[in-house]
């Protein structure tokens, strides 16, 4: 029996419970179309394409320097570039080899792009199994003998390092068995023709095609089972429920590891080979084979399928209309790819019922790959086409940044599912028409002069590491001397007390007070912010050493502090309001989300306005404390124009 020879160059190779509703997932094949791979098509032969999980590389056999060999291209700027033929003399043998590679792919492909550290996770070590077709050289039984191969990760692909045959036959132990082990294991290769080989994704099992007899037909599909040690199991036909009389050939695995994509001159075709495609079920038996229609198929010759996932499909074709010879077409989405389903994710208000608008982030939670970022509409919701067998987290967040995670089991293949994530969202509280926050018991300005900034943390330190190496500061009554350890400790104490109140006003303002009113707010209408600062009655004696500053109080209006003027407790208790203000307004900008945005836009548009104002000297009800003293206050009202 001789193998199938449609053209002579190539003899040798064409020869969860998930929350939701579920129904039937149908495939819609309206719009694709096949079209010519631009960088990689020539006059000659062009097929068996392999793709590296990075979507970086490609590999494919060309015959156009004469020979059928392997060569590879890169994707550069979303294209691929001009093949250029791996060169690789312990590998290939450009004379004789046409370098068909078929590698062992993870079903993680399907995801998407992974990137090296992804890959590294999925694969032991910096290689993989892979499968060369070999030509007449030492040590082979034919013209065309499969070959076991490493392939080693390098620069975001599988390429550009093929190396080490490891085993011309496919042994256990890199030669040929002995005739008595033939019975358990016996070689791929035989001495008729043996070549384009599948790799299931877990390299569980290889399926190939070759002319050896006791067949059903021409060319036929075998199949050998790899255990755990490496070793193969004898070799079996897949039947006549798989191959015809004609020739079977080209098979492709897809990742789901179950589905079987091969070339066929079977009658009932389209005319020439026709690209089918059959699955295998739980119980090991293949379906009947299924051709793949006139979406694909032609009356010239298809073959050579390949597809990492629901992306892209790509054939080998002789069709009119190409570069000579057979060409690459590729179509996009993969309408024939199985083992997926259609995600609609929905938000909703569990409250007031309305459907929310958002966004949800989806990532696979083994890898924790991310595999889409989409918007929520709040009319249609967000589809995502996901594969299946995976379990995935869903992020989901509302237009209001509200946050909801969600976790999937194990989603069902070939189903739609629609998924309600309920949002519970209090009504709004309309805004108070005076909020008061009052910061009190606390020295609150320790900082330079060391009279006028808020006791944080941060203030405090500072202070006394200016005390160390400034004599003008250590020597004013009104200002502590925090090098002493034990005075130090006592307002350092009473800073955490002054942070914390600034935190939780920042916090108000920002999640609370300034979106409602934005919302309420009426046209021309603002949002003012008085910060009052108040001194204690004891009289002080100093200059002012920073930068001109502004406050305000009720009886001169405006008043400018400029460097050098001497202190009075008039305005010590301006400038504690005025540095409160750049404080305050300085921790709204630095805050993190949504409501940072929305300050900083409503001070852009004037609907906040800040207002720092003396109140002189605290004559209130805390006599017998002076630190009640020092304070200030801050209160928010609307203006009407």
């Amino acid at each position: 029996m001789t193998p199938p020879k449609p053209r002579s160059l190539l003899l040798l190779l064409l020869l969860i419970p998930v929350v939701g509703r579920a129904q039937p997932h149908r495939v819609d094949t309206a719009g694709f179309v096949l079209h010519p791979i631009g960088g990689l098509n020539s006059p000659s032969d062009e097929y068996a394409v392999t793709i590296s999980p990075t979507r970086t590389w490609l590999m494919l056999t060309s015959a156009r320097d004469g020979h059928s060999t392997l060569y590879r291209s890169r994707k550069v700027g979303g294209e691929w570039g001009t093949p250029q033929r791996v060169v690789n003399e312990k590998v290939l043998d450009p004379r004789t080899d046409n370098g068909a590679l078929a590698l062992a792919l993870p079903r993680e492909v399907q995801l998407g792009p992974l990137s090296d550290a992804e890959m590294t996770k999925l694969v032991r070590g910096d290689a993989v199994l892979g499968v060369l077709v070999t030509g007449k050289r030492p040590g082979t039984l034919t013209d065309a003998d499969l070959a076991a191969v490493r392939v080693r990760w390098s620069d975001g692909a599988m390429v550009p390092d093929v190396h080490l045959i490891e085993n011309i036959h496919l042994a256990s132990d890199g030669s040929r068995p002995d005739p008595a082990d033939s019975a358990e294991e016996e070689p791929l290769n035989s001495t008729w023709w043996d070549s384009q080989a599948a790799l299931a994704p877990d390299g569980s099992f290889v399926v190939f095609a070759s002319a050896r007899p006791d067949g059903v037909g021409g060319a036929d599909l075998w199949i050998a089972d790899r255990g755990r040690n490496g070793r193969y199991a004898a070799v079996r036909n897949l039947g006549g429920e798989i191959n015809s009389d004609a020739n079977d050939f080209s098979p492709f695995l897809a990742q789901d590891g179950r589905t079987l994509f091969f070339a066929s001159t079977r009658e009932g075709g389209f005319g020439g080979s026709d690209i089918y495609r059959t699955q295998r079920g739980a119980d090991g038996r293949w379906s009947e084979p299924e051709n793949l229609g006139a979406a694909i198929n032609t009356e010239a010759n298809e073959a050579f399928f390949f597809g990492l996932g629901r992306e892209r499909c790509i054939v080998a074709s002789d069709r009119p209309g190409g570069a000579g010879g057979f060409d690459l077409y590729e179509g996009y989405p993969n309408i024939f790819a199985t083992g997926y389903t259609l995600l609609r994710v929905r938000m909703v208000d569990t409250v007031g019922g309305a459907w929310l608008g958002g966004s949800v982030r989806v990532y696979e939670t083994g890898l924790d790959h991310l595999v889409n970022d989409i918007p929520i509409d709040p009319a249609s919701g967000g589809m995502i086409l996901l594969p299946s067998g995976f379990s995935y987290r869903l992020e989901l967040r509302t237009l209001d940044d509200s946050v909801q995670t969600v976790v999937t089991r194990m989603i069902p293949p070939d189903t739609n599912i629609t998924l309600d994530i309920g949002f519970h969202r209090e009504p709004p509280l309309p805004p108070p028409p005076e909020v008061t926050l009052s910061i009190e018991g606390v020295n609150l300005p320790l900082y330079v002069s060391g009279y006028y900034r808020l006791n944080t943390p941060a203030s405090l330190d500072s202070l006394r590491a200016w005390q160390q190496t400034s004599s003008a500061l250590r020597s004013s009554n009104y200002i502590a001397d925090v090098r002493n350890d034990s005075i130090y400790a006592f307002y350092s104490e009473q800073a955490v007390d002054v942070e914390r109140e600034i935190d939780r006003f920042v916090r108000r303002a920002l999640t609370n007070i300034f979106p409602v009113y934005q919302g309420v707010r009426k046209p021309g209408e603002y949002l003012e912010i008085n910060v009052i600062g108040y001194a204690d009655p004891r009289p002080i004696v100093g200059s002012y050493r920073e930068e001109q500053t502004v406050f305000y109080d009720s009886a001169r209006g405006k008043v400018v502090v400029k460097r050098g003027a001497r202190l009075t407790n008039h305005l010590l208790a301006g400038l504690r309001a005025a540095y409160a203000v750049s404080e305050l307004d300085a921790r709204f900008r630095a805050a993190e989300g949504a409501g940072r945005d929305l300050y900083e836009q409503m001070v852009a548009d004037g609907a906040i306005r800040w207002r720092p104002i003396s109140a002189d000297v605290d004559t209130g009800q805390n006599d017998g404390d002076l630190a009640q003293r020092r304070r200030i206050v801050v209160v928010l009202r609307r203006v009407e124009p």
